[in-house]
């Protein structure tokens, strides 16, 4: 059984128009990502230790297993829980991720290159 209120979210969901709905999450994540390299410009701006050292909260590993290089820290664009392989990011992913948000087309990091891809 369903309540009023429950067809009224519902109405509004079904009036979503895909192309608006994407271009929200694009301009959503566009934020996050500008906002962590924000961060990190202005922690070093500053001049301030303990701004700089707290930079390491946005950090995430990279193991050397993925066939690219060394261990290594990268910064983490990744939105936790946001599903679709989101929890943990680097900045070719994060582009990736842009990209096909933007466009509506799949693209994906491959050898340090953005390459588009029929998956979305």
């Amino acid at each position: 059984m369903t309540k009023e209120s429950d067809n009224v979210n519902l109405a509004e969901l079904m009036r979503v128009d895909p192309d608006s709905l994407r271009m929200l999450q694009y301009k959503a994540y566009k934020a996050h990502v500008c906002g962590i390299l924000h961060k990190v410009l202005d922690a070093i701006d500053s001049d301030n230790v303990e701004a700089i050292k707290g930079l390491t909260g946005l950090m995430m590993h990279s193991p050397a297993g993925d066939g690219w290089g060394e261990d290594n820290w990268c910064l983490n664009f990744g939105v936790a829980g946001a599903g679709d392989g989101m929890d943990n990011m680097d900045v070719m992913g994060a582009c990736a991720k842009l990209l096909s948000l933007l466009t509506g087309r799949g693209w994906q990091e491959s050898g340090g290159e953005l390459t588009q891809h029929d998956n979305a």
